[in-house]
Order: C-alpha cells, then sequence, then structure tokens
C-alpha cells in the first residue's frame, strides 16, 4: 500500500498514467475510424446493389421485390450501427456535429444568398412595370394631345356654320386642359 502511494504520489507515475489513457483513447478512435471506413464501404455496396435493383422489373423478375426488401433491411441496419457508432464516439459526434454546423452555415448562406436574388427580382419586376407604366401614360397623353389638336380643328371649321346657324361654337380648350 505505501509503494502504491509513494508511487501515486511520483509525477512520473502521473505522466505514465496520462499517456496510458491517451493511447486508449486514440487507440478507440481508431477502432471508431476503421469502423466507419467499414459502414461507408457496406453502405456504397448497397447503393451499387440498389442502382442495379432500380433497372430491375419487379413484376418480370420475382426475385427483385425480395431483394429490394433485403436491401432496405441492410441499409436499415447500417444506419441504425451508424447511429450507435455516432452515440459511442465521442470524436465522432464532434464530427458530425461540426459537419451539421457546416451545412447549417452553407444553407443560411444559401437562404442569404436566394433572398437577395428575390429582392433584386422584385425590383427589376417594379422597375419594368415602372417603366411600362410610363410608356402607356405618355402614350395617353400623346393620344390626348391628338384628340385636343382635332378638337380644335373642328372647332374651327364648325366655327362660321354655328355663327350662321346663331348656335353656340365649340370650346377646344376642354379638350385642351385634359390633354395638359
Amino acid at each position: 500500500l505505501l509503494i502504491e502511494r509513494t508511487l501515486q504520489a511520483c509525477p512520473a507515475y502521473r505522466k505514465i498514467d496520462e499517456l496510458e489513457k491517451q493511447n486508449q483513447k486514440i487507440a478507440q478512435e481508431r477502432l471508431d475510424q476503421a469502423r466507419l471506413e467499414q459502414l461507408a464501404d457496406r453502405q456504397q455496396e448497397l447503393a451499387k446493389k440498389s442502382e442495379e435493383l432500380a433497372h430491375k422489373d419487379p413484376l418480370r423478375d420475382p426475385n427483385a421485390k425480395k431483394e429490394l426488401e433485403e436491401l432496405k433491411r441492410e441499409q436499415e441496419q447500417v444506419a441504425r450501427e451508424l447511429q450507435q457508432l455516432a452515440d459511442q464516439s465521442e470524436a465522432l459526434k464532434q464530427s458530425l456535429e461540426a459537419a451539421r454546423a457546416d451545412r447549417a452555415q452553407e444553407l443560411a448562406d444559401k437562404a442569404r444568398e436566394l433572398a437577395q436574388a428575390q429582392r433584386d427580382l422584385a425590383k427589376a419586376s417594379d422597375d419594368t412595370d415602372k417603366a411600362r407604366n410610363q410608356e402607356r401614360l405618355a402614350d395617353i397623353a400623346r393620344k390626348q394631345e391628338e384628340l385636343a389638336k382635332k378638337a380644335q380643328d373642328l372647332a374651327k371649321q364648325t366655327q362660321q356654320p354655328a355663327q350662321t346657324a346663331r348656335v353656340a361654337p365649340l370650346k377646344p380648350h376642354d379638350a385642351q386642359k385634359a390633354a395638359d
């Protein structure tokens, strides 16, 4: 007991103990990485199988339906094993969280880009509508000018007959006011 306490008090013993814990942690991380790589390889194989099954017709090939169900079971098993590995491995948890954070940041950036594009589109649409409305208003103003001129010409043409008939002549200034 005395020897054990003396060893524990010794800085070298503590250092060895820390190194042993680090070594165990690194060994576990390597095992987790190897297991993760196995699961990734297995998932790739399942993806190839899935692609092959996609070309098969379940009505013509009676085994296609069974193979598809088996493939789904295997994919679910891989997903469960991956989740279990993620739950048990602190390093993998951290990696997954970092990947999720990166993905969330990418999505946020994309959302900002889309929002800006939407604002730009709305502004362009408003500008187009304003330009179209200005063109319409200019066209209407031109037509009113033409009508005012025609009213003035008609007033000139009917002034003499109106005086002869002793009727009030046309007043083109109302049409001119509308054009202005």
